[in-house]
């Protein structure tokens, strides 16, 4: 036991590893119980103080969260040297911070115990490409849900109607997937005909910041929007590759309410959009869905 402690003082651990591996968010969440929607990345050494009530009183502990980017070994053994337990921290997502795990032990002291610590990183990695802040739902969603596809096929046609498939596919994409430069150059669409682009508009003529999350099919998607400033749109949209996008007034949350109850029946985002609202799928999932399921809700699938 240090002078520190005897002094009343917190137990000292010190957050080691490269930087944007989640050191902040770790301290964050601990100090918080649960994470904030608002993150920077530290650039500076930064103290977290914790309090951890036990059956023989409370526990203080000091968490210095060390940037990734200090090269100074002075400014390093200023907070390592006094310390009394390490968290060498990487990404799960990133070998090379794994990596660079050796190069970070020998700041460690011997002396005290080290805990190499795993971390799933890729809401911040979301979060850093939107701008630090992801549409509302989104980081909920992806904590407790996740990506995961689900198709389905009705095999009684006598209790359907038309000629359009009566079937469902949903495929919500990794969050990094969805929020990450996989779609530049790929995701686009034109201005409407009776609009002529101005000069600064030339970049609308070839590439727009569509971000598919729900790539239900291979020629359409469920979208987020964003700016060449990289902010992002509240309202999700629907996306045909290469030939229209259509705006809805509904935010990502409600639409998961929405694919939850429209069972991800095929084009059934259309019913979202005010411009498809007489399409031949909008009529077929109208007609088809409360055949087929039980408690359907026509009011929840409006423009």
């Amino acid at each position: 036991m240090t002078k520190r402690h005897e002094s009343g003082g917190g137990f000292k651990v010190i957050l080691l590893g490269d930087r944007n591996v989640g050191k902040t968010r770790l301290a964050e969440w601990c100090q918080s119980e649960g994470y904030t929607e608002e993150y920077s990345a530290s650039h500076d050494p930064a103290l977290y103080r914790l309090l951890m009530n036990t059956n023989r009183g409370p526990i203080h502990f000091d968490v210095w969260d060390l940037p990734g980017e200090v090269k100074s070994i002075d400014i390093l053994r200023k907070h390592v040297d006094d310390a009394d337990a390490a968290i060498l921290m990487f990404d799960l997502q990133n070998p090379s911070s794994l990596d660079s795990i050796p190069l970070w032990l020998p700041t460690a002291n011997e002396a005290f115990p080290v805990a190499l610590c795993g971390n799933k990183h890729e809401v911040d990695q979301a979060r850093e490409y939107a701008n630090g802040i992801l549409p509302d739902g989104v980081e909920e969603f992806y904590s407790q849900v996740g990506s995961f596809t689900l198709e389905w096929e009705h095999m009684s046609p006598e209790l359907t109607t038309g000629d359009l498939p009566s079937t469902g596919h949903i495929q919500i994409l990794p969050i990094t997937t969805t929020f990450g430069d996989n779609w530049r150059g790929i995701t686009w669409f034109p201005l409407p005909d009776h609009i002529k682009p101005r000069r600064d508009d030339e970049w609308r003529l070839t590439y727009r910041g569509v971000l598919p999350f729900d790539f239900f099919i291979p020629e359409a998607c469920m979208c987020f929007i964003q700016a060449p400033d990289g902010t992002l749109e509240d309202h999700i949209a629907y996306h045909s590759f290469g030939h229209e996008l259509h705006r809805t007034r509904y935010t990502f949350k409600d639409y998961i309410e929405r694919l939850v109850a429209s069972y991800g029946f095929w084009y059934w985002g259309e019913t979202l959009c005010s411009e498809s609202r007489f399409s031949a799928q909008v009529l077929s999932f109208r007609a088809n869905m409360p055949r087929i399921f039980e408690g359907y809700e026509d009011g929840l699938f409006q423009p």
